[in-house]
């Protein structure tokens, strides 16, 4: 409501209290008096009719039960009807008056209203006593917002420890509300679960419309219904040592131009549909602040969700870790720079539609951290228990899902999959990743402390278009082959232990192509130590093979099909095995540089067939 000025006829006083007006004798109310009552608004009196007591036209001044604070009491021949006039460029006799007659008391100094579970929203809500305290903290959000111009100061509602029923709403900025952080709400600092808004069916607390508020202190939660926070239309929450236990729907969500600010830790100890939803050009910014989950919280469909919006990590510390889909759609932008602690929620990030993700630190290190004795939930940003991945699957799904700018890199410049010593039992299936070669390494002085053991294949690559390049671990297949590569994928390998794999070790097909690029060993038997198929390509160059345990291929030792090749150029072969040396059809070709019959390991003379080549 617009706030005028008022030029009254006859004189102004001032009380501080309904008990001080009560108090003052009839004989000395001037005709035509006015009186502005601190914290109630402004009233008029007709000390000729004094005598009367009908409650709404005339106020005796030991009788104000029938008044609505801060209204003014109009009635005709009282004392309004003369000379009351509105004049909006007037004195500042009146400012604080709105166009329905509401006085607003002008702050000249800082402002606190207590509630209390013992108070009464009848009391004024200035002292902190069960006598003179609100009871429910919107009785004093409402008197804050009807009866004060804040005049550049601050104004503070103090709730005491308990529970709190109602919901809470702030509708647009107080009036002269200029200072920073002008309007606050605070419970309990240090403990903040002492102090709780528990509503049910509906948001914890709405803000609209250019609302501004800080919130410090207090646990919020829902039930069957509602946000903990929803903060929209331009409106600004900050928040310091605040908690949530469980929420019906979103914890927070800011919207239409909103902004949610940490400026202080927050702890999540329950469970809600989303923790953080920012939509529609909105923030909420958690940078260089602490964030808390508690017993592993579950959202049941984002632990972020961004839509054309930001949410700010930068610096940011998350301890323990929640379940929940991280989203970033719709041009949004997730912010993780620098952040210590995992974001992710136990899956990877998922981008779509122009949403970007901005990691600095990541464009530095290019490094992720896999450790059996890690949690697939982890962020795998270091060797470490709570941060490491467990399996090599999730560091993989990570990187293929997380878009980065190029033009942030240097040129050829890839990422390290970096696998502690143990044992990994999964098939490793090897995925896109935009822009970048992609290194998984094992341990490189002792390559066989680190096994890759494939429940069906070890590792496959079909169809990708990203170089991966493996590098010093050992490769199981309980029922396949060692490495699978397929469909114009191409993969290098150096320092490599093959062991048991039923299918054989090294595969081709449809274009694949495998290119040794240090020496390797073999440990163990197979049908196959190597497969080509169908126009792929297996490249060995000058390179030291080591052979031990004397291994028999049942197959060959080299197979080579349907227009493949396998070059074989200078390599040196140590250790002994048996089986056939190589089998050759169907136009495949293996070339040795002269390397002679018997040059590839294996107890008996290789054999070609129907166009194929040794050479």
């Amino acid at each position: 409501m617009s706030v005028v000025d008022i030029t009254f006829p006859g004189n102004i006083s001032q009380v501080d209290s309904a008990a001080a007006l009560r108090a003052v004798p009839s004989n000395s109310i001037y005709d035509t008096a006015i009186y502005l009552v601190v914290d109630l608004g402004f009233f008029g009196f007709d000390a000729g009719s004094t005598a009367d007591d009908n409650g709404v036209s005339v106020l005796r001044p030991n009788d104000l039960t029938p008044l609505q604070a801060g209204r003014w009491l109009i009635s005709g021949g009282s004392v309004f009807d003369t000379g009351l006039r509105a004049d909006l460029a007037s004195t500042d006799l009146g400012k604080g008056i709105d166009l329905i007659g509401r006085a607003r008391k002008r702050l000249s100094t800082d402002q606190i209203y207590y509630v209390r579970t013992d108070g009464s929203d009848s009391n004024i809500g200035t002292t902190n006593t069960s006598g003179g305290a609100f009871l429910t903290i919107q009785k004093a959000i409402d008197t804050v917002y009807n009866t004060l111009d804040f005049n550049g100061h601050v104004v503070t509602i103090q709730v005491a420890d308990g529970t709190y029923t109602a919901p809470l709403s702030i509708h647009g900025l107080a009036t002269g509300a200029t200072a920073n952080q002008p309007f606050r709400l605070l419970g309990n600092e240090a403990t903040p679960a002492s102090v709780v808004i528990s509503v049910t069916g509906s948001n914890a607390l709405t803000m609209e419309n250019g609302a501004y508020l800080l919130i410090a202190g207090v646990t919020m939660q829902t039930t069957i219904d509602g946000a903990g926070w929803s903060v929209a239309s331009n409106s600004m929450l900050e928040h310091r040592n605040c908690r949530f236990g469980n929420v019906a729907t979103d914890v927070i969500i800011s919207q239409h131009h909103a902004s949610v600010r940490a400026l202080g830790p927050t702890t999540i100890a329950g469970n809600a549909v989303t923790f953080l939803h920012a939509t529609k050009r909105s923030i909420i910014d958690f940078a260089s602040q602490t964030l808390t989950y508690v017993s592993n919280p579950t959202f049941s469909t984002y632990l972020f969700g961004l839509n054309d919006a930001s949410v700010n990590l930068d610096s940011a510390t998350i301890v323990g870790t929640a379940t929940g889909r991280i989203l970033v759609h719709d041009g949004a932008i997730l912010n993780i720079s620098s952040l210590t602690g995992n974001p992710l929620g136990g899956t990877a990030y998922e981008v779509e539609d122009g949403g970007y993700i901005a990691n600095p630190d990541l464009m530095t290190a290019r490094t992720l951290y896999v450790n059996p004795a890690g949690n697939d939930a982890n962020d795998g940003f270091a060797n470490t228990a709570t941060r490491a991945f467990a399996t090599i699957q999730a560091a993989i799904n990570t990187l293929a899902k997380m878009p980065y700018d190029p033009k942030g890199f240097a040129a050829g410049a890839g990422w390290v999959i970096k696998l502690a010593d143990g044992t990994y039992g999964e098939t490793v299936k090897l995925y896109n990743v935009p822009y970048f070669d992609v290194t998984l390494r094992g341990n490189t002085v002792t390559p066989g402390n680190v096994i890759i053991s494939g429940t069906s294949d070890g590792i496959t690559s079909i169809g990708t278009r990203t170089n991966w390049n493996l590098d010093s671990f050992r490769i199981n297949a309980a029922a396949g082959l060692g490495l699978r590569v397929e469909q114009n994928s191409a993969v290098s390998f150096q320092n490599i232990v093959w062991g048991v794999c039923t299918s054989g070790h090294i595969q081709t097909l449809s274009g694949g192509v495998v290119n040794v690029t240090g020496s390797y060993a073999i440990a163990a038997a197979a049908p196959f130590h190597i497969i080509a198929r169908l126009d792929s390509v297996i490249d060995i160059p000058a390179v030291t093979v080591t052979i031990t345990g004397t291994p028999a291929f049942s197959g060959a030792f080299a197979l080579v099909q349907q227009a493949s090749a396998v070059r074989i150029n200078g390599a040196t072969f140590t250790g002994a095995a048996t089986g056939t040396r190589y089998s050759i059809a169907t136009n495949g070709v293996i070339d040795t540089n002269g390397g002679g019959a018997s040059y590839l390991p294996g107890g008996s003379a290789g054999a070609t067939a129907t166009g194929g080549q040794y050479a």
